[in-house]
């Protein structure tokens, strides 16, 4: 569906459980999501090879980021949506 629209995101969390409940939350309000998750990228220039393992703290755990878009049309109020869910653990 978003092949051909210009969406927004409208929210980015590492936490699952909030970007499902968003997803599902959004689906019964009638609004068309597109839900991804990609992982933390370090800044770095062009061909840097920076390995994040050797950067990070130790403790560093990769944790995906998941996104979820909506069409422009639909992106005030699914923000209003997703504003009024309660917080999960992120």
């Amino acid at each position: 569906m978003f092949e051909f629209m210009k969406e927004k995101k409208v929210l980015s969390t590492k936490d699952p459980d909030l970007c499902k409940l968003a997803d599902d939350t959004l689906k019964k309000a009638g609004i068309a999501t597109h839900v991804w998750e990609a992982e933390e990228q370090p800044a770095c220039g062009c061909g840097a090879k920076i390995d994040i393992r050797r950067v990070a703290r130790k403790d560093h755990a990769m944790h995906p980021i998941h996104h979820i878009s909506v069409s422009r049309k639909d992106a005030a109020r699914a923000a209003k949506i997703i504003a009024a869910l309660p917080k999960a653990s992120s």
